[in-house]
């Protein structure tokens, strides 16, 4: 996933542990996964599926369905605005490799690459998946580390642990609680470029959160601000004063779909979203373009700490 990892467990003394085994088994688990969802690896299985341009149903593990089976849930549940087949478009402005601003594309060339974005494209039946545009290409990197620290945190309770807390490149599941027997807390990141203050505290048990941001990958060309974060409606990056948005979940990969699609909806839209769906929360932080002067909001039922 190009990041790291770590694992914090509170160990009651009836429960065994051979620390070297038992990270070897997490790595393991984390490199068939890598093998699962890497558009960075020609020999994945989600990078054969994007090569695979035939209108038969493809094949496809167990895994990588129910992560499609999720995503198509997201991106209806959403209006679109949390799209998987966004590959193409990613590709088209070479946020998956080394980005330069002589590569802004033409208006035709997004006009003819969003024809290949949508995940009404596609059908899923018994683990196929069959698409009705064969140019259709997935990127899961806004979901798939999300799943990654949930299939961890299953790992963990499947070995007897309860109270743990798993992170991934900053996307977190909190288990139980921790060593002071209280809920887990995990601070939200000061949205400025080199920043490592927090400019909030979450404290929270048994769910999942992930934080989508502009202000980390963008940049500028002529005045203008470019995000990494394209809107799959339109084909070019988001542009509003939404910033940064925390979510939390049930699982951290719902957690991390919909942060991502809260930044394609902007302020407004975002906080209203979330207070009309059940059992998630967010934490948002927008910038007024004019001062520049930063403003954080949450909805009702967030953990603050």
């Amino acid at each position: 996933m190009g990041t790291t990892y770590s694992i914090s467990i509170v160990k009651n003394s009836q429960t065994a542990m051979n620390k070297v085994k038992f990270q070897h088994e997490i790595d393991s688990l984390l490199f068939v996964f890598n093998s699962i969802f890497s558009t960075y690896s020609s020999s994945s299985e989600i990078s054969k599926i994007n090569a695979d341009t035939s209108w038969f149903p493809l094949s496809v593990s167990g895994e990588f369905y129910q992560l499609l089976e999720e995503s198509q849930q997201m991106y209806y549940e959403t209006g679109g605005k949390f799209d998987i087949t966004i590959k193409p478009l990613i590709s088209l402005w070479s946020f998956d490799s080394e980005f330069s601003s002589e590569k802004i594309p033409m208006e035709n060339a997004v006009n003819e690459a969003l024809t290949q974005v949508g995940m009404d494209q596609i059908m899923l039946d018994k683990h196929t998946v069959l698409k009705n545009n064969p140019n259709v290409q997935f990127d899961m990197n806004a979901i798939a580390k999300g799943r990654g620290v949930d299939k961890i945190a299953h790992f963990l309770k499947s070995a007897g642990f309860q109270h743990f807390i798993v992170e991934i490149g900053g996307e977190v599941y909190a288990s139980g609680v921790n060593k002071n027997n209280s809920f887990w807390k995990i601070g939200i990141k000061h949205p400025e470029e080199f920043s490592k203050d927090i400019t909030a505290i979450a404290a929270f048990s048994n769910s999942g959160m992930a934080t989508s941001g502009t202000y980390q990958h963008f940049f500028n060309w002529e005045g203008k601000d470019y995000s990494h974060i394209l809107d799959p409606r339109t084909g070019w990056p988001v542009e509003h004063d939404l910033i940064s948005a925390t979510v939390i979940a049930e699982t951290c990969a719902k957690a991390d779909a919909i942060a991502t699609a809260l930044i394609v909806m902007g302020f407004e839209n975002a906080l209203h979203w979330i207070e009309q769906t059940e059992g998630v929360e967010c934490y948002l932080i927008r910038r007024d373009k004019e001062s520049r002067v930063l403003t954080a909001v949450h909805s009702k039922n967030f953990p603050l700490h």
